[in-house]
């Protein structure tokens, strides 16, 4: 039975592949914190883990704390359940969203509303599925009408998302993988992921 066991559970890893993207963010060129992305996939789905922790002072003496935590499950292109927790100037955020027959589900707060069926999030990881006129906001279940520009470059390509909170913009290398995020956040400043060297794929 141990080695059935073992063999089962030996097969199923061997099933799996996984990538990462670890980013330092930086605040006005200040380091205040990182943010990791974890990929699985495995049989058809994907699981991508996503965890983040700044510090921060806003006009130099309200200090911020930032924790967040947000699972997905994928099927295909298609978002199919999400768990998010958040801790944000003291406030905590959390919800929880699945894929129904009726659509998808969310439900915060204790409320629920319905959205379309096979929506994404935001997927910095994957630009070809950022394309779209709505993506998931992973951080508090929002359905945020977005649009995309985008612009080849020598070293690869560069995309900027414009959202309800601002431009989100983007940098990717010739294979398509991320390698840079700026957002300017209102009162704060210039927010910007930087991927650590040694997580750059060969």
């Amino acid at each position: 039975m141990a080695l059935c066991l073992w063999l089962f559970v030996a097969l199923n890893a061997s099933a799996q592949t996984s990538r990462s993207w670890n980013f330092e963010v930086f605040l006005n060129d200040k380091k205040v914190g990182w943010h990791h992305f974890v990929l699985v996939v495995g049989d058809g789905e994907m699981q991508l883990t996503s965890t983040a922790s700044f510090d921060f002072k806003v006009f130099l003496f309200y200090p911020v704390k930032y924790r967040h935590r947000a699972v997905e499950q994928w099927r295909g292109d298609c978002l199919i359940a999400i768990e998010s927790h958040t801790e944000k100037r003291g406030k905590t955020i959390a919800f929880v969203g699945q894929q129904t027959a009726e659509g998808f589900s969310v439900s915060v707060g204790g409320e629920r509303k319905l959205l379309p069926s096979c929506l994404r999030s935001f997927t910095y990881w994957n630009p070809d599925w950022l394309d779209g006129d709505a993506l998931l906001n992973g951080e508090n279940g929002e359905y945020w009408s977005v649009a995309i520009d985008r612009k080849k470059t020598p070293s690869g390509e560069e995309l900027t998302l414009t959202t309800p909170a601002g431009d989100i913009r983007l940098r990717y290398d010739q294979r398509g993988d991320w390698q840079y995020l700026e957002s300017k956040i209102t009162a704060v400043g210039m927010l910007s992921y930087r991927r650590q060297v040694s997580e750059v794929s060969p």
